[in-house]
């Protein structure tokens, strides 16, 4: 049906039609005002929405995983759960890192990654979709999930190498591989985290979404950190916290990332990458390569030892030690070579070195190379008490132990598993203190850490090509560490009768140290890297004034003087959890007495 408008000046149902004019007027004018008003309120209400889903999901991952973990007693692993929410591609970082602690055969291996590729893939599509920008070009859902799974096959690859030198980490807690993992990871991340959005390898990442991902690494730390610190009952509140500052970075990252690049080609990722490997072997090679100790330590080393502790911690503190004739026997550690020169603390000590040959005819030991450090721990800690035993009926008295890294294993070892041992003081000079986290397969073997085993062997081989390190993931004494977790996991700190432990950590090796293990003995921290403490003329010091002043006090008053500990130390133990493998036994750290006693009858079955 058609309707006529009516001529001016007619009037319909009392109505004029100029009225009527102008009131379609005001209809057609309100109705316009009305349409805009809808199209501003459209994406803002849009906005919120998504903002909304972002961070209920992400809180969601969190809690989830959060109560798994709790439920599982998982300890420490507690310091990942913010991550599987985190921005690309920290959260690829997260679940690599489970997968090789876990998977134990190849099916598990291949599954386990089409797994992570497709349902981390898809995550990252729903996450860059929900914190993207309406003021941005919109990002159609097909180039969202192409990009989030191609990306996230890009990062894992990348990533799975540091993942695998955590793992070896967990295995043995020496902190020269977590610093080799960790900053290596961060270099990658660095170049690739704009991978869901556009072509990592063809574009080059803002400035500000650099910047985001950096401040996404210091939250995830910080979040992994207050994880485990806080009472329990803060777990649940501090996951909804993560969750939060996770959907938070998404955004920031997004809004940072819609802007078009200012040049349309640049592959600067893949020359970074390469550049940030380069740099990670000349760094670990100059860090890690084994420092032989001085043959002797001669009466002006103790003098420039006074000069130096007296600037850092006081006169009374520098007082050189009495001279004692002390029978110490001084244990290096792994990957050093000894050519059969005296060792030494200084004045007052009758210092022995260990050989890991063990001795001759004649009772001396044996000048070793590198290989012999590697042989399996059962036969170094027979070779251990044998020289123990000798020191001592020479010396006609107890004598004390100053070890290093796989010395001071030895020396737990040894003193869990001997009857009233000759022994008096212990010094544990970076010791490992929670071996045995995680574990990887023999050669031809399957079983859980598979894939990290023989991405360790590549790794391995390529540094030792490359570099003047020689490292094996094979070696009898690696393979010691993990076929005999139960017995290791628990053994540091554990009290032995009539003698007195001592610990001195490196400040580096506080990264992997939990903070309740960190206080297992008297201790104190010094700036330093692993394994190399027995060359630093302050810690030589420090020993020696240590073992001659405690002999003159009494057992507690000594503990009691030894407990330096700092808040450095305990910060760097906090933060380093987020970035370490999750152990492959999800038990929380029992208390020391319970472990103490499952350590030492483990111990002392294996050796038997």
């Amino acid at each position: 049906m058609v309707l006529a408008r009516p001529e001016p000046g007619t009037r319909v149902s009392g109505v004029a039609a100029h009225d009527i004019a102008a009131i379609d007027t005001v209809v057609i004018g309100a109705a316009v005002i009305d349409a805009a008003a809808r199209e501003h309120r459209a994406p803002g209400r849009s906005s919120a929405i998504r903002a909304l889903a972002l961070h209920a999901l992400c809180v969601v991952l969190v809690v989830a995983e959060t109560v798994m973990l709790l439920h599982l007693h998982a300890g420490s692993a507690l310091a990942l759960a913010p991550q599987i929410a985190a921005p690309s591609p920290w959260g690829v970082f997260h679940d690599v890192r489970w997968l090789l602690v876990n998977a134990g055969s190849w099916t598990a291996v291949g599954a386990g990654a089409l797994a992570l590729i497709a349902g981390r893939g898809v995550l990252t599509a729903v996450m860059v979709k929900l914190a993207w920008p309406v003021s941005a070009k919109s990002l159609p859902w097909r180039t969202a999930l192409r990009r989030g799974c191609s990306s996230t096959a890009i990062a894992a690859i990348l990533l799975s190498p540091c993942a695998s030198l955590l793992v070896a980490f967990e295995l043995a807690p020496i902190s020269d591989l977590w610093l080799a993992a960790v900053p290596t990871a961060l270099g990658i991340a660095v170049f690739v985290h704009h991978g869901p959005v556009e072509c990592w390898w063809l574009r080059h990442p803002r400035l500000r979404s650099i910047g985001w991902m950096l401040l996404s690494y210091l939250e995830l730390t910080a979040a992994g950190a207050v994880m485990i610190s806080a009472p329990r009952a803060w777990t649940p509140f501090v996951a909804v916290a993560a969750g939060v500052a996770d959907a938070f970075t998404w955004q920031g990252m997004m809004r940072a990332l819609a802007r078009p690049a200012t040049l349309r080609f640049a592959p600067v990722g893949v020359v970074g990458i390469g550049g940030v490997v380069a740099a990670t072997l000349v760094v670990v090679t100059v860090a890690s390569t084994p420092v032989i100790p001085a043959p002797t330590s001669p009466r002006n080393e103790a003098a420039a030892a006074n000069s130096a502790a007296d600037a850092v911690t006081g006169a009374e503190h520098a007082r050189q030690p009495p001279a004692t004739d002390r029978p110490v026997l001084v244990v290096s550690g792994y990957g050093v070579r000894w050519s059969g020169n005296p060792a030494g603390l200084g004045a007052g000590f009758d210092a022995t070195e260990f050989s890991y040959r063990g001795l001759d005819k004649s009772g001396r030991p044996l000048p070793y190379n590198a290989a012999a450090t590697q042989a399996p721990l059962p036969i170094l800690v027979n070779r251990f008490r044998a020289q123990v035993d000798a020191l001592a009926h020479k010396a006609g008295t107890h004598i004390d132990i100053v070890g290093e890294s796989e010395g001071s294993l030895l020396a737990t070892i040894y003193l869990l598993t001997t009857p009233d041992p000759p022994v008096e003081h212990v010094v544990l000079l970076s010791p490992l203190v929670r071996p045995a986290g995680a574990s990887y397969p023999a050669r031809g073997d399957d079983g859980a850490g598979l894939a990290a085993a023989w991405e360790l062997r590549g790794i391995a081989a390529a540094t030792n090509y490359l570099t003047p390190l020689h490292v094996s993931p094979d070696s009898a004494f690696i393979n010691s560490l993990g076929a005999h977790a139960t017995a290791l996991r628990h053994a540091f700190g554990c009290p032995v009768g009539g003698v007195q432990q001592f610990a001195i950590f490196p400040l580096a090796d506080t990264v992997g140290i939990p903070p309740r293990a960190l206080s297992a003995v008297p201790h104190e921290t010094v700036p330093s890297l692993h394994g190399t403490l027995l060359v630093n003329p302050r810690v030589r010091f420090d020993v020696a004034h240590y073992l001659a002043t405690s002999s003159a006090t009494s057992s507690a008053t000594s503990s009691a003087a030894g407990n330096h500990g700092n808040a450095l130390a305990t910060m760097a133990s906090v933060a380093g959890a987020a970035w370490q493998a999750p152990p492959r036994q999800l038990d929380a750290d029992p208390a020391i007495a319970v472990g103490c006693q499952e350590a030492t009858a483990a111990l002392r079955e294996w050796l038997s």
